[in-house]
């Protein structure tokens, strides 16, 4: 079989959940004989434009289009659309997977069976990150859930991470829950697995011998409730107790964590690592003696909550999204 993935990135150029997910899966269809393409705007000006990995997928990239930042957004689709239908002529794939809505917006109609694989819902994920009652915002929002609505619905079927996420789809665009499958991700053992020198990997990673440490990888923005979880430790901290959290992760919201930390005087107390390499992000779990998921809003999985569990480290998570289901 032949699988042609469209997305707006994918690991290790792209960093995040989805685009770890969908490496794996082309990794693992490719394994199994299939042959995987995918098709992605071009992330780095040095980044080829075409590659066939030793893992057996084949990546097309696509470059942006001239002009300002914002044109080049919108002609986006157009650009991917085109080569996507070159490829459709040259390799005969049986299935198109789409992996985020605004790109396959403008995909021309061919006789492809065509799966959406849905991380969460776009417009309500935007209006999460950028605060719904800013001016425009709740509009741009209605627009993407319209706009998510028309590629999910052209769908012959859906591949969400969690039953939660079923829901939402079932919910937020009425999709047939016999049309939508539940595909959790998985998570490399021999990677991330438990470490029995903790004293260790803290000392390598400069962080507190002695400390309660807890560790957060997550992305800087409202929905993932980073500035929760630094009320809460500046909470603890009010107490005889001796606690460090660590952060990993960079995002929109960065600065704004910056100054809360200082704010609360958590400068002690508080690690704002950043962006860490996948090679060395399983130390940070293996240093840690418990991994915190503090979302407040549509959580469609979590990796780090499985990843730290294999790592050996317990999780403490609010009762928000797919968490619940993955703890319980």
């Amino acid at each position: 079989m032949t699988v042609l993935m469209v997305s707006d990135g994918i690991a290790p150029e792209r960093v995040g959940g989805s685009y770890r997910y969908l490496r794996e899966v082309c990794i693992a269809l490719a394994a199994r004989g299939h042959e995987c393409h995918v098709v992605v705007p071009q992330a780095r000006q040095d980044a080829p434009l075409e590659e066939h990995g030793v893992d057996g997928v084949a990546i097309h990239r696509v470059p942006d289009p001239p002009g300002p930042r914002l044109l080049r957004f919108g002609r986006r689709p157009r650009q991917i659309a085109h080569r996507v239908t070159a490829l459709v002529e040259k390799v005969k794939p049986e299935v198109l997977g789409l992996h985020w809505a605004y790109l396959a917006s403008a995909l021309p109609a061919v006789r492809v069976a065509r799966i959406c694989f849905f991380y969460g819902p776009w417009g309500a994920e935007f209006a999460a990150r950028h605060g719904e009652h800013r001016p425009g915002i709740r509009l741009l929002a209605g627009a993407m859930t319209r706009c998510e609505r028309r590629v999910v619905s052209g769908c012959e079927a859906a591949i969400v991470l969690s039953r939660y996420s079923a829901q939402q789809l079932c919910g937020l665009h009425g999709i047939p829950r016999d049309r939508i499958h539940v595909v959790p991700p998985g998570v490399d053992l021999a990677h991330f697995a438990p470490s029995p020198e903790r004293q260790r990997v803290r000392r390598a990673l400069g962080l507190p011998s002695t400390a309660t440490l807890a560790v957060a990888v997550r992305r800087l923005d409202r929905r993932t409730g980073v500035e929760l979880l630094l009320r809460a430790v500046h909470a603890v901290n009010l107490l005889p107790r001796d606690l460090h959290l660590v952060i990993v992760g960079r995002g929109p919201d960065a600065a704004r964590v910056q100054r809360l930390r200082c704010s609360l005087g958590l400068e002690e107390s508080v690690t704002l690592a950043g962006f860490v390499e996948e090679s060395v992000l399983p130390r940070y779990y293996q240093a840690a003696d418990v991994s915190m998921m503090p979302s407040v809003a549509l959580e469609g999985f979590g990796l780090a909550t499985i990843e730290s569990l294999a790592c050996g480290t317990p999780v403490i998570g609010t009762q928000v999204g797919a968490t619940p289901e993955i703890l319980t």
